[in-house]
């Protein structure tokens, strides 16, 4: 016998339900509560998997604010020299 909900089972007799419907019934819905269930939990591993690039990404995005900086710095660096050696 597949893993069936005995409560709904037992209100599917108690409703006069013959029995090997109930029985189907109750498989039915055992079945549906388990695919929901781990759909239900490959979500949260797909929540945490998010979590984790949103991580990721804030490392990502530091980094590349770091690099603009330091090359703005180094073109101003480079403008400066230029411009002393024409104005000098």
């Amino acid at each position: 016998m597949a893993v069936m909900m005995g409560s709904l089972y037992n209100a599917l007799i108690a409703a006069k339900v013959p029995s090997d419907q109930a029985q189907k019934a109750a498989e039915e819905i055992a079945a549906f509560d388990n695919k929901s269930a781990a759909f239900e939990t490959r979500l949260g591993e797909m929540r945490g998997d998010l979590l984790g690039i949103k991580s990721e990404m804030s490392a990502i995005k530091t980094v590349v604010g770091i690099v603009a900086a330091l090359q703005i710095m180094t073109f101003a660096g480079m403008v400066g020299l230029l411009w002393r050696g024409i104005a000098g």
